[in-house]
């Protein structure tokens, strides 16, 4: 089963909207479409958990390993320029009941996808901006919607899954690998 657990949160799916947007717009050039709002010490920075923690893509086609890679229980710290944010709220109320290490916005723009892969550990997904006719998740030969209703949904995604965006607006997620 894809879907491993819903935890009706009740999130405020407005202010996670404007916050991700803002985030967004004040980090343009975001090489992975993803902002890491958890990092591995106090001088981390949005980018040091962004994309594949064992992977370097060279290009579409071309990965090649990490040297040294980090690993998901190394995001200990909730990085300072979202603190006192409502993104924080959430991680706090998130944190209480899960062990979470990596948490980021994951954007997906509009007519994009992301690679058939599999993660070493569950994730947590808060759906933020999404339109469940049109974004969605395969895992394996699940088609899994995820509507933007305040919920986080435990995602087995230790299966081979993808990301898809076939809608017109970006898709934007609040992800947490569980550890």
């Amino acid at each position: 089963m894809a879907v491993l657990q819903i935890i009706d949160y009740g999130f405020d799916i407005a202010r996670l909207t404007e916050e991700a947007i803002s985030f967004h717009e004040s980090y343009p050039d975001l090489p992975d479409n993803q902002i890491c709002v958890t990092g591995t010490s106090t001088g981390s920075d949005h980018l040091e958990g962004s994309g594949s923690l064992e992977y370097k893509w060279v290009d579409m086609e071309t990965r090649v390993p990490r040297a040294n890679p980090l690993q998901e229980t190394e995001f200990t710290h909730f990085l300072d320029a979202f603190k006192g944010t409502y993104t924080e709220e959430v991680y706090l109320r998130l944190y209480q009941r899960f062990n979470i290490g990596r948490l980021r916005f994951m954007y997906v723009s509009p007519r994009k996808c992301y690679s058939w892969h599999r993660d070493t550990t569950p994730r947590i997904h808060v759906p933020i901006r999404t339109d469940p006719a049109r974004t969605g998740l395969i895992v394996e030969d699940t088609v899994v919607r995820l509507p933007a209703d305040g919920n986080a949904y435990v995602i087995d995604t230790t299966r081979y899954h993808t990301a898809f965006n076939a809608w017109n607006q970006t898709r934007i997620h609040l992800v947490g690998a569980l550890l």
